[in-house]
């Protein structure tokens, strides 16, 4: 019998051509079963003789959507072409098929190794593929050395427990992609609005503008964060303290130091939204150079961070990470509730804050354990 003739397509994500992506579908997959002389369906060329196997081997960019946000990932692949496979009539026997099934493992090896690897995150697909088609083509090398090119069928029933010891044992394995869980994800606002006081503090302070700045680090959509807040407080009259007394003819320092606790119950493509808690320090401030003049108190409240997402990009793969970065417009409705035991009278009231702003972000999503 003939020397059989193999060819191996080695086709990594970044070349693989829109004619090879068309036709995907007629490829034959390891996990459909063991070969059969059905899976051999091209016309040989007129001189051809002994039978022919081509496989194909690679990886390419697939998707998962985790909240509506299309993921890029990477999945290896290996496959029989039965269209550019054939088997001449005379070598239809269970031999050939066994060689060719033998040669079909060794493809199905590889694709798990190189799977494994690009979910392990490895930072160099390309690199690792070109290691695991190294491996593959001296397999199937060995293979043919062994066996004569699969005509010693003794060798070839014994190329099985070797091929488990040498090489690990062969499992199908599950074709679902894992799944993607956003990890961690650091946020970073500039805000500027409007700001008025309710209650007794209205009666103290003028509304005016403000400004504030967000840190935040979100892990599973909660959220952490420190917010320092600062405007202008224009005083409406005499604003008396225990031993002294706000100027009226120029307007008071509105800060505030807060941290802040929120859960992102939504975050798409375009939008998310996170309402939150927030507590910390609110101080009054009118201090000069030579005069340091303030009030301070505890604050609580909370409110509503909505953003609107103008861009987002993803890092390039490492496997089992996929990197993010987003560029938001955002806008942000605050409750703050502040009482000043140091000014006369002990004025209270909510602080209503509504500020628009631009905000950073970056997070990573991983594979969700099992």
């Amino acid at each position: 019998m003939k020397r059989l003739a193999l060819t191996l397509l080695l086709l990594s994500a970044t070349a693989l051509p829109a004619v090879a992506q068309r036709h995907v579908v007629r490829l034959r997959p390891w996990s459909q079963g063991p070969l059969s002389y059905a899976d051999f369906r091209g016309r040989p060329a007129g001189e051809a003789d002994g039978s022919f196997a081509d496989f194909s081997f690679g990886y390419r960019h697939v998707a998962d959507t985790v909240d509506g946000i299309a993921l890029p990932r990477l999945k290896a692949w290996g496959s029989l072409r039965p269209y550019a496979s054939w088997m001449l009539p005379g070598s239809r026997n269970a031999a050939r098929l066994r060689y060719h099934q033998q040669q079909f493992d060794l493809v199905e090896r590889a694709r798990q190794e190189l799977q494994r690897g690009l979910d392990d995150g490895y930072y160099d697909p390309q690199s690792l593929f070109g290691d695991a088609d190294e491996r593959l083509v001296q397999r199937l090398a060995l293979l043919d050395s062994l066996t004569l090119h699969g005509t010693d069928t003794a060798a070839l029933a014994r190329w099985q427990a070797y091929a488990d010891s040498a090489f690990g044992p062969l499992a199908p394995v599950s074709e679902a992609l894992p799944e993607l869980r956003l990890g961690w994800m650091g946020e970073f606002h500039f805000f500027m609005g409007h700001r008025s006081f309710r209650g007794a503090l209205a009666d103290c302070f003028r509304p005016s503008v403000d400004f504030a700045f967000l840190v935040a680090a979100l892990y599973s959509h909660h959220m952490m964060a420190f917010d320092m807040g600062f405007g202008i407080a224009p005083l409406r009259g005499e604003v008396l303290t225990a031993d002294s007394y706000f100027y009226t003819d120029r307007p008071a320092t509105d800060l505030r130091l807060l941290f802040e606790y929120g859960y992102r119950l939504v975050d798409r493509r375009h939008w998310s939204l996170t309402p939150f808690v927030a507590g910390g320090f609110h101080i009054l401030d009118q201090s000069e150079e030579d005069d340091e003049f303030s009030v301070s108190t505890g604050t609580y409240g909370g409110g509503l961070l909505l953003q609107w997402r103008y861009a987002m990009s993803f890092d390039a793969l490492d496997g089992a990470r996929v990197g993010r970065r987003d560029l938001d417009f955002s806008a942000r409705l605050s409750l703050l509730r502040s009482s000043f035991s140091e000014i006369v009278g002990h004025p209270s009231g909510w602080g209503v804050y509504l500020q628009f702003g631009l905000g950073f972000g970056y997070g990573s999503y991983r594979h969700a354990k099992p």
